[in-house]
């Protein structure tokens, strides 16, 4: 028997009242861009799960990864495991 402690891992939730309530948050305030922090596995597996869905609804993109801010409409993003930059325009504006 082994007498190390189990490890409890957080519980993700993204149901769909989740999604439903930031998205009526988000169309609410008018807002014109939403982010979401991915430092951790947790929070980054919530938003990678949450996002979509949010801009499912609201008919916008999703762009992940972002490492600048270009414009108002253009990004960029890293590709082939960091070993490129991809500059991204989105058509949302």
């Amino acid at each position: 028997p082994s007498t190390r402690s189990a490890i409890s891992r957080p519980k993700i939730c993204t149901t769909s009242a989740q999604v439903e309530r930031v998205s009526s948050i988000v169309s609410c305030k008018s807002a014109v861009t939403m982010v979401a922090s991915s430092s951790r596995i947790s929070v980054r597996m919530a938003a990678k799960n949450v996002m979509p869905r949010v801009a499912a609804l609201l008919d916008v993109m999703v762009l992940s990864d972002v490492s600048a801010v270009i414009d108002a409409n253009t990004f960029e993003r890293p590709i082939y495991a960091g070993n490129a930059i991809q500059v991204v325009k989105s058509r949302d504006a």
